[in-house]
């Protein structure tokens, strides 16, 4: 299985997540959307399993200003 941090463009700004993808072409593309104040982290085993259990890219992110995808302080933001 491949597990690697990204970073993409969000309108002015960046966000970070981790994007699992199993050793084979991908069967299917899933992309988690942490719930509201939740890091991505939290869903990193699920987003494992669905990449090496059943063959689905996936992808988990970190909402703008929050967590991984915060660039300055929370207060500045």
């Amino acid at each position: 299985m491949i597990e690697e941090t990204v970073t993409f463009p969000a309108g002015s700004a960046s966000l970070t997540g981790t994007y699992f993808a199993p050793e084979s072409t991908p069967k299917g593309v899933v992309l988690i959307s942490a719930a509201t104040g939740i890091p991505h982290g939290y869903y990193q085993h699920f987003a494992r399993w669905l990449a090496s259990e059943h063959g689905l890219a996936t992808l988990t992110y970190d909402y703008r200003d929050f967590g991984a995808s915060l660039k300055t302080t929370l207060k500045a933001s």
